[in-house]
């Protein structure tokens, strides 16, 4: 052994190699969660659950509709014979028509007659996978098929939760209600993927987005808008 030579100087040369085999694996597994995000980042945000138990109470109305691009659309639809008004719901992202019956009820016993719509690719309505411009033809057959019975504009309360917001905020845009209700609303769809995995760029996985906040400012009707949580 050539006693100029001391064990730590040995050393040291295998300490730099692990330090750039460690980087070079973080890097790689960093790599390789943007690459699987950006082919996967519908899933991120819409995680659609396919499965909805949920009984419908009685009285409850199971809607099927047909979308413009003919996709089935399904609603539950909750009557209410001395409501003037009703109330269109959107649900958020990881949830079902299912799991607002309950909220439906409330608002049906404030005097309201109240519809869930399901998006495609969700609960009733899987099958089919989800997108943005898919969300409002589902949130359009629902209103149309309202308006052909005589439920016009003017009766519509556009209620939408978390993600169901972009699509309430839509629908007033285009001229589809008379008031406006958002509870937990998002400023754009990147930056609410953003918030959900903060760690990985998904603001460049969209060149274009969702914008609530730009939609708010080009209508005008009454609107609420409420940023705690919904308690049952």
């Amino acid at each position: 052994m050539d006693p100029s030579r001391s064990p730590s100087t040995n050393a040291r040369p295998s300490v730099k190699r692990l330090r750039v085999l460690f980087a070079s694996g973080i890097t790689g597994l960093y790599t390789a969660a943007c690459a699987a995000g950006a082919f996967g980042y519908r899933a991120i945000l819409y995680p659609a659950p396919q499965v909805d138990h949920a009984v419908p109470p009685p009285g409850v109305k199971l809607l099927e509709l047909r979308a413009s691009d003919g996709v089935t659309v399904h609603a539950l639809e909750f009557p209410n014979p001395s409501a003037s008004r009703t109330v269109v719901y959107f649900h958020g992202n990881g949830e079902v028509i299912g799991d607002e019956i309950w909220m439906a009820q409330r608002i049906v016993a404030a005097g309201f007659s109240v519809v869930l719509v399901e998006y495609r690719g969700y609960g009733r309505s899987r099958g089919t996978t989800p997108s943005e411009d898919g969300l409002y033809a589902d949130a359009t057959a629902a209103l149309d098929d309202l308006a052909s019975r005589g439920v016009g504009a003017d009766r519509i309360v556009l209620w939408g939760l978390s993600l169901g917001t972009g699509v309430a905020i839509e629908m007033a845009k285009r001229g589809r209600g008379a008031a406006l209700v958002v509870v937990a609303p998002y400023t754009s769809i990147p930056d609410m993927a953003a918030r959900m995995v903060p760690f990985l760029p998904v603001r460049l996985w969209w060149a274009t987005g969702s914008t609530t906040s730009r939609r708010r400012r080009r209508f005008a009707c009454r609107r609420w808008s409420f940023t705690g949580p919904t308690t049952r």
